[in-house]
């Protein structure tokens, strides 16, 4: 992953809840800070 939205897209289309280590809903936090 390159960039927030890009995270996020694949966070809430793909369900790769494994993004969200902490279950705050914020998919990888060096990216989406």
């Amino acid at each position: 992953m390159i960039s927030c939205s890009e995270a996020m897209y694949y966070f809430q289309n793909c369900g790769l809840s494994s993004l969200d280590r902490d279950k705050d809903d914020v998919p990888c936090k060096k990216l989406c800070r």
